[in-house]
C-alpha cells in the first residue's frame, strides 16, 4: 500500500529514481538521454552541461552537488519526469539527498541548465528540510537567476542590479500591481497567477538578490549559506546580512547612484514599487 501511494502521488520522482532501468541511455556520468536523442543532440547536451557546471563553479567555488541529468526528447517525456509541461527545465530533490535536473528539448540551453544546477547546488548544500521549510522561494529563484543570463548578462554587479530593477518596474506596470517578497515566499505564492505576475515575481527576486550580491559579493553570500547549513536560522541571518553587509562582504563595493539599502527592522525588504 505504501509503495502504491508513493507512486500515485510522486510518480515523477519514482521515474527519476528508476531512470537507470528505463530505456534512457547513460551517455555520460549521471547523464541519461532519451532514445530519441541523436548524436549531435548528445554532443550539445554534454557541452551545455559542461558550460553550466563551469559557470556555477565560478560562483560557488567547488560544486558539492552531483545531480542526475535527464535529457528528454519530447514534451511527453518531460512531463513524465518533471510532472509539468511548463518551462525548458526543472529540478527535483528528495529527502534522501538525491537531485535530478530534467531538461525539455524545447529551449534547453546553458542558461536553463545553469539555472537548474544552481537550484540543485543550493539543495545539496542545505538539504531537503532546510531548503523546503526555511528558504523562501524568492531567494531560491533569485539566486538561480544569478546563473541565468537571459534577463541580465554576466556584467558587473551594479549593471546587473540596475538591469533587474528596470525590468521589475516595467513588469510591474504591465501587471498593474506590485509584488512583495512576503507574497512570493512559497512555491504557490511565487508561481500563482498569470504569466505577467510570475515574471514580476522573477524580476522582484532577481532585483533583491542582485542588490544583495552588490552589497556582500559572492563569497559573502556563500558564507551566509554556510552559516545556515551550520544551524543558523535563515530569516535571522538574512536580516543581519541586509542590516550589516560589511560583516559578510568579501571586499568594498561601489553602489550605483540612488541605490539605498532597504530599511532595518523587518526580516525581509518587502515592497516592490510599481
Amino acid at each position: 500500500m505504501g509503495m502504491t501511494a508513493y507512486y500515485i502521488f510522486f510518480s515523477h520522482v519514482f521515474y527519476c529514481q528508476t531512470i537507470r532501468w528505463s530505456d534512457f541511455r547513460e551517455a555520460d556520468d549521471r547523464l541519461y538521454l532519451s532514445p530519441g536523442i541523436n548524436a549531435s543532440e548528445e554532443a550539445y547536451a554534454k557541452k551545455v552541461i559542461r558550460l553550466a557546471r563551469r559557470r556555477n563553479a565560478a560562483f560557488w567555488g567547488e560544486l558539492e552537488g552531483n545531480p542526475v541529468y535527464i535529457w528528454c526528447a519530447d514534451a511527453r517525456e518531460y512531463r513524465k519526469y518533471c510532472q509539468s509541461s511548463e518551462g525548458a527545465g526543472c529540478s527535483l530533490g528528495t529527502p534522501f539527498g538525491e537531485t535530478y535536473i530534467i531538461l525539455n528539448p524545447s529551449g534547453a540551453n546553458v542558461d536553463v541548465v545553469s539555472h537548474e544546477l544552481c537550484h540543485s547546488e543550493l539543495f545539496s548544500r542545505l538539504g531537503w528540510w532546510t531548503t523546503t521549510w526555511q528558504v523562501p522561494q524568492w531567494f531560491n529563484e533569485g539566486l538561480a537567476l544569478m546563473q541565468d543570463y537571459r534577463f541580465a548578462g554576466p556584467s558587473d554587479s551594479i549593471a546587473r542590479y540596475e538591469g533587474y530593477a528596470r525590468r521589475r518596474k516595467v513588469q510591474a506596470r504591465a501587471f498593474r500591481d506590485s509584488v512583495r517578497l512576503e507574497d512570493i515566499g512559497s512555491i504557490r505564492g511565487f508561481f500563482g497567477g498569470g504569466s505577467a505576475r510570475v515574471m514580476l515575481a522573477y524580476m522582484t527576486a532577481g532585483t533583491e538578490i542582485s542588490g544583495l550580491l552588490m552589497e556582500v559579493g559572492n563569497a559573502g553570500l556563500v558564507s551566509f549559506l554556510d552559516s545556515v547549513r551550520a544551524g543558523g536560522e535563515f530569516a535571522a541571518l538574512y536580516r543581519d546580512m541586509r542590516d550589516r553587509p560589511g560583516r559578510w562582504r568579501e571586499a568594498a563595493v561601489v553602489r550605483p547612484a540612488g541605490y539605498r539599502l532597504r530599511g532595518r527592522g523587518s526580516a525581509f525588504p518587502l515592497s516592490t514599487p510599481k
